[in-house]
C-alpha cells in the first residue's frame, strides 16, 4: 500500500551563500527528509524549514525537518545519531550518523529533539562566516 505524505518547504526568502559542500549538505537534507517520511503517519506532512538567527557564537543558517511521527522514546533520542544505532527493521543505523557527520565537518550542530504534541524535529544549524578585516 501506499503511505501518501505531504512534504512542506517554507522558505526563507534569500539567504547567503555558504562556502559548503552543496552535495554533501544535500544528502544530510535528504537523509533527515527520509527520515522523517518513514516516521510520519500516513496522510501527514513532513516541514522542512529555513532561516538564519544569531546565536553567542555568530550568524548561522537554519534548517529544521519536522514530522508528526511517534518521536523518540528518552533512551533512544539520547542515542540518535550514534552510528549503527536504529530502531527501524531493516535500518542501518548511519542515516543520522552521516548527517551529524557532515554538519559537524561543516563548522555545524545537529540537534535532534521530540516535538511538543508528538513527532521529531531535527535541526541543522550552519555558522555564517564572519567578515573580518584585515590591518
Amino acid at each position: 500500500s501506499t503511505r501518501e505524505v505531504r512534504v512542506r518547504v517554507l522558505p526563507a526568502g534569500p539567504l547567503p551563500m555558504l562556502p559548503h559542500d552543496s552535495r554533501l549538505l544535500a544528502q544530510a537534507v535528504r537523509n533527515l527528509v527520509d527520515n522523517a517520511l518513514q516516521h510520519e503517519t500516513p496522510g501527514g506532512e513532513v516541514v522542512v524549514a529555513c532561516g538564519r538567527d544569531r546565536g553567542t557564537d555568530g550568524e548561522f543558517i537554519t534548517l529544521a525537518v519536522r514530522d508528526r511521527g511517534p518521536g523518540f522514546t528518552p533512551e533512544d533520542l539520547a542515542r540518535a545519531g550514534e552510528p549503527f544505532f536504529t530502531r527501524r527493521r531493516g535500518g542501518t543505523g548511519l542515516g543520522l550518523a552521516s548527517v551529524r557527520r557532515i554538519v559537524e565537518g561543516h563548522g555545524g550542530s545537529l540537534r535532534i529533539a521530540n516535538r511538543e504534541g508528538g513527532g521529531c524535529e531535527a535541526v541543522i544549524n550552519l555558522p555564517l562566516p564572519t567578515a573580518r578585516s584585515s590591518a
